[in-house]
C-alpha cells in the first residue's frame, strides 16, 4: 500500500493551515527557527521556543528571521546536556498551552529525561520509539522504520507496541491521501534482520515465528506481518525470483522494524546520506507525537519532520473526537 509523499503531506497541510501549536525544546538553533518560520508562514503551527530568549533573538537577528510570530519561553542559558528546555517545554503541552514538541537544539539524553518524567514529562505505558519516514525519490518509494533512535535491544513486547505504532502511523498516513485510503490492500510489515531463516545462532531472529503469529490471528489488524526478513527482500521484488522464498513482502515493505536501535540507526543513516531522498521523523508512544530528528539535521528534514508529525497528530485528533 503506498505511503503518501512529503509533497502530498505538504499540500494537505498548506491546504487545512492546522496553526497547531508546537514547542521547540532548545530553540537556540537557526535551522530550528528556519523551519518553524516557513511552517508557521505556510499557516502549519503557530511555533513556541524554549531557551534562552538573548541568543535565539541573536541568532534570529544574523539569520534574517522575523519572530513576530514566535512565543518565547526564556530559559537561563544551560549547558548542552541540560533538560531545562525541554522540561519548560513538556511543561507548556501538559498546561495545554502546546500540542507537540519539536527537539531542537538539545541532546537527546536531556531531551528524553524531560519526556521520560513521570509525573511532567510526556510517558505512558507503551514504549516509546523513534519512526522515521523515508522516501527515495529516485525510485518512488515511501517505507516507515523503526526504532533508529531510542530503543537499545527491544523485547519481544516492546517489538509487538512497536509494530503497533508503525501500523498506527502508516493508517494515520493513509487517511489524507484520497487515493490510498481507498486502497483495500493491507499494511506490509517487515521484521528485519541478516538472514529470511530463523535461527539459535542469531538470537534477533527468534522472537519473529510468535510475533508473525500475532499478525496471523489479527493481532494488527489489516497488517501482514512477516519475517525474518532481509533489507533487499523488503526493497528489491527480484530478490524473491532468486531466493525463492515463500512471501508475501517482496521488494514492496510499507514498514519495517528493526532488532537493535544499532541496526535501524546504521541503515537509516546510511540510506540518508547515500540516496536520493527526503525523510522526516518522529517519537511515538508519548502522550503527544514528538517531533524528533538529529541535532546535525538541515532545514528541509526539520520542515519534513514537522509535517510527518502534525499530519499524524491530526489523524488522531480525529479519531479521538469520533
Amino acid at each position: 500500500m503506498p505511503l503518501p509523499s512529503f509533497d502530498v503531506m505538504f499540500a494537505y497541510l498548506d491546504q487545512l493551515q492546522p496553526r497547531m501549536r508546537v514547542v521547540a525544546a532548545g530553540g537556540a538553533d537557526v535551522t530550528v527557527l528556519e523551519a518553524m518560520s516557513l511552517a508557521s508562514q505556510r499557516g502549519w503551527i503557530e511555533p513556541i521556543l524554549t531557551g534562552p530568549a538573548p541568543k535565539i533573538q541573536e541568532l534570529a537577528d544574523a539569520a534574517g528571521i522575523s519572530l513576530d510570530q514566535f512565543r518565547i519561553v526564556d530559559v537561563i542559558d544551560a549547558p548542552s546536556d541540560s533538560s531545562a528546555p525541554a522540561q519548560a517545554a513538556t511543561a507548556e503541552i501538559r498546561a495545554g498551552r502546546a500540542d507537540l514538541l519539536m527537539k531542537g537544539q538539545i541532546a537527546t539524553p536531556a531531551l528524553m529525561k524531560a519526556v521520560l518524567d513521570r509525573s511532567q514529562g510526556l510517558r505512558t505505558d507503551q514504549v516509546i520509539c523513534q519512526v522515521v519516514l523515508m522516501e527515495l525519490l529516485s525510485v518512488d518509494r515511501r517505507f516507515l522504520m523503526t526504532d533508529t533512535g531510542i530503543t537499545i535491544t527491544p523485547s519481544r513486547e516492546q517489538k509487538r507496541q512497536m509494530l503497533n505504532h508503525l501500523a498506527s502511523a502508516a493508517r494515520g498516513l493513509l487517511k489524507f491521501d484520497s487515493h490510498s485510503a481507498q486502497s483495500k490492500d493491507p499494511i506490509r510489515m517487515g521484521l528485519m534482520a541478516a538472514t529470511e531463516k530463523v535461527s539459535e545462532a542469531m538470537p534477533d531472529t527468534l522472537d519473529c515465528p510468535e510475533l508473525c503469529e500475532m499478525g496471523q490471528q489479527g493481532a494488527f489488524s489489516d497488517c501482514v506481518i512477516e519475517g525474518p526478513l532481509s533489507f533487499d527482500m523488503a526493497m528489491d521484488a527480484q530478490a524473491n525470483s532468486r531466493k525463492q522464498l515463500d512471501r508475501q513482502i517482496v521488494g514492496n515493505a510499507d514498514a519495517m522494524i528493526f532488532p537493535s536501535l544499532q541496526a535501524a540507526n546504521l541503515t537509516v543513516k546510511a540510506i540518508m546520506y547515500t540516496a536520493h531522498c527526503r525523510f522526516g521523523g518522529m517519537l511515538m508512544g508519548t502522550t503527544h507525537p514528538v517531533v524528533f530528528m538529529s541535532r546535525a539535521d538541515e532545514t528541509s528534514t526539520r520542515l519534513n519532520s514537522l509535517a510527518l508529525a502534525i499530519s499524524y497528530a491530526l489523524t488522531q485528533r480525529h479519531a479521538s473526537s469520533c
